[in-house]
């Protein structure tokens, strides 16, 4: 299959989806019962979330047409990286700078720290790692989520100022 079928073939596949959980949500104000309105809508949720990271997987599909860019999306990294996208502020002043650094002007990256038969996420700074911290895939995913709020919060401070 070419590049641009599998593509076709994703696309496809999400609109389909799109199709089910809008007749699925259809189906919500027809029902009566809170109890199983909520039930529909937390599976709903979980849908919805399974959509984003199809969605993510298309974009790497785009993005990289020989190989994924990611080992796998998850629906946290996958919603937040469309909502990066679908950001309306996300113009040439906004986007992500290539390489996060410290305001001191050293390197801050992410990677992968193994250790036995443990997989995890590293974050150090520096060159070298002058600071090295090991956390758990959940854990880096929950810091991701706060660095995310504290940051917007911060940009939302002073929104007339370009993000820095």
């Amino acid at each position: 299959m070419t590049h641009i079928e599998n593509y076709d073939e994703q696309i496809s596949r999400l609109v389909d989806q799109f199709k089910v959980n809008e007749e699925r949500l259809k189906s919500l104000l027809r029902k009566t019962s809170v109890d199983t309105r909520r039930l529909d809508l937390e599976e709903l949720a979980r849908d919805a979330q399974r959509y984003l990271v199809n969605i993510a997987d298309a974009l790497d599909e785009l993005d990289a047409p020989l190989g994924r860019i990611d080992e796998g999306n998850d629906g946290i990294s996958a919603a937040m990286r469309l909502r990066e996208l679908l950001d309306p502020h996300n113009d040439a002043h906004r986007r992500l700078p290539d390489a996060a650094m410290t305001i001191d002007g050293r390197p801050a990256r992410v990677g992968r720290h193994e250790q036995g038969d443990q997989n995890d996420v590293e974050l150090y700074v520096g060159e070298p790692r002058e600071l090295s911290v090991a956390l758990t895939p959940q854990n880096a995913r929950r810091l991701a989520v706060d660095l995310y709020r504290v940051a917007d919060a911060l940009d939302g401070e002073y929104p007339n100022r370009p993000p820095r």
